[in-house]
Order: C-alpha cells, then sequence, then structure tokens
C-alpha cells in the first residue's frame, strides 16, 4: 500500500487510496472500517480494477482502518497488512449572527456549534470580504466571543475556524452583517438602576433581576432587533429593593432580542442571544 501511510494524521475527509498495481491481477478488493477488525465498514467494494480509489464520504475527527487484496480468475488473495489513518478536524457551523443581516447593534456576541476534536476556535472579523485586514482576532477554547464597540452603519464579515494539536479545520462560511445607524443596545449605566441578565445565551428561561435604588415605574420588555415586541415581563410600580423577572420563550426562534427595562428616568437595554 501505498497512500494514506500507516498511523497518519489530520487527514482530509476526501482521500484517494493508493496502492502498488499488479499487471498480471484482474482487481482489487478495498474495506475501510471504523475498526481493526473490520467490523464497521464504510467501504467494501470488490470491484476495482484500477490501483487507487477516491472515497468521499469520511466524518471527520475519525480514526479509520484500511487493507486490499487481489483478485486473480475469481480467486481472492490474502490481505494486505492492515493500515491506520485519521481524519482531521471538520468545518464550523456558525449560529448568530445569520448570515446578510442588517440593522445589528454595536455589540456583539458570536456563536458558532462545537466542533469535534477542536481544544480551541480561531475568529477573525474584519470589513474586508477578504480578510486582507482585521477588526479583531481572537483565539477562544469557547464557543462564543463578544466584541464591543463596532461602527454604526458598518458592513462586517467574520469567520470561524477549529485548531487542535495536530492542525486546524477549515474556515467556516463567510458570514456577513451590517450594524445599525441607530444607538448601541448594551447601555448599562444607570442612576436609579443596576440590572442582571441572565444567562446569556439562553435556552430555557432567562432572568432578568435588578436592584431599584428609588421606588418608580417599571416597564420590561422583549424585542427583537427590530423593535417588534415578543412579550412584556412587567409594567408597574415598584418599590425600592431588589426584584426578580423570570421570561420562558415561547413560539419565537432562535436568534438576538434585546431585553429593555424603562423607568421613570432610564432605559436600560441588553442585547440577548436564544438557542434551541
Amino acid at each position: 500500500m501505498i497512500a494514506p501511510s500507516d498511523k497518519s494524521d489530520d487527514m482530509p475527509a476526501e482521500i484517494v487510496f493508493d496502492w502498488k498495481a499488479d499487471p498480471i491481477v484482474d482487481g482489487y478488493h478495498i474495506q475501510i472500517s471504523r475498526n481493526g477488525n473490520f467490523t464497521d465498514l464504510v467501504v467494501d467494494d470488490s470491484t476495482v480494477v484500477a490501483d487507487s480509489l477516491a472515497v468521499d464520504s469520511l466524518d471527520y475527527f475519525n480514526t479509520y482502518y484500511w487493507r486490499v487484496r487481489k483478485f486473480k480468475n475469481g480467486i481472492a488473495g490474502l490481505w494486505s497488512e492492515v493500515w491506520s489513518f485519521m481524519t482531521g478536524l471538520g468545518q464550523v457551523k456558525i449560529i448568530s449572527p445569520e448570515n446578510d443581516v442588517k440593522n445589528q447593534p454595536t455589540d456583539m456576541m458570536f456563536i458558532w456549534e462545537m466542533l469535534k476534536g477542536a481544544d480551541t476556535y480561531l475568529f477573525q472579523l474584519s470589513e474586508q470580504n477578504d480578510f486582507s485586514s482585521l477588526v479583531k482576532q481572537i483565539e477562544t477554547d469557547k464557543t462564543q466571543v463578544e466584541v464591543l464597540d463596532l461602527d454604526m452603519k458598518t458592513k462586517y464579515y467574520f469567520r470561524v475556524k477549529g485548531q487542535y494539536d495536530k492542525g486546524e479545520g477549515a474556515w467556516s462560511q463567510v458570514h456577513t452583517f451590517t450594524t445599525t445607524a441607530g444607538m448601541g443596545v448594551d447601555y448599562s449605566a444607570s442612576n436609579s438602576i443596576n440590572i442582571d441578565v441572565f444567562p446569556n445565551p439562553f435556552i430555557t428561561k432567562l432572568n432578568v433581576n435588578f436592584n431599584l435604588l428609588n421606588a418608580a415605574n417599571v416597564r420590561i420588555e422583549i424585542t427583537d432587533l427590530l423593535g417588534n415586541r415578543v412579550s412584556t415581563l412587567a409594567d408597574t410600580r415598584l418599590a425600592a429593593g431588589y426584584h426578580e423577572f423570570t421570561y420562558f420563550p415561547d413560539g419565537i426562534a432562535q436568534g438576538s432580542y434585546l431585553v429593555i427595562v424603562t423607568t421613570d428616568n432610564d432605559m436600560i437595554v441588553k442585547q440577548v442571544m436564544l438557542i434551541k
């Protein structure tokens, strides 16, 4: 056998298997398996007449075993020795923001799916679609990053790839978004209220907790990024002190939302992310 070589790492998921040709045989039988006993076959082809076979159905970050034997006049020869190899990382799938969205806040949370085998992720944000210059580059072991104070009315491009000790995966699909021409969405400074919104991102519930320094009329709304109201958690007068409210998402899509808390003297706006 020639390639992929035995115990090779960081191989692509599309591989050409190659072995030494024998001009006197009629064909070859190749097996590729997820285990060394060849009981979990992904390829079992006894009709190969060339000395190679292209396979494009392998999983990323997985160990495979392969072997080949010859055929002559309908009689199979002995199997070759067994070689193994491991495929590399796959491609990161971005969750949020969705591609080509408009009117986004200037404080953004970027979220992607966990990639099998990745130890860290490299995030890049640029105003150029070829990433020739970067606004931000972040290496993280998390599946999200936050970037603050982006420019208004600006189109951005971002991408993510996984990394591990043997190499790195391909870049994700490039996503674009355009920031709003209006104010940002995470204005927390206030003289009358201290607010905490968590967890963020959230899945089943969102806690909105705050401490009022003085009694006040309070309205708490959940809206989408275009200002369409999704829910009203409170619209009442509250005494000074600590208050807790919980939002349970029901029938709304995954994505970014705003928590808007309005008092007699202040409006505090927080961006949150719902993941399903």
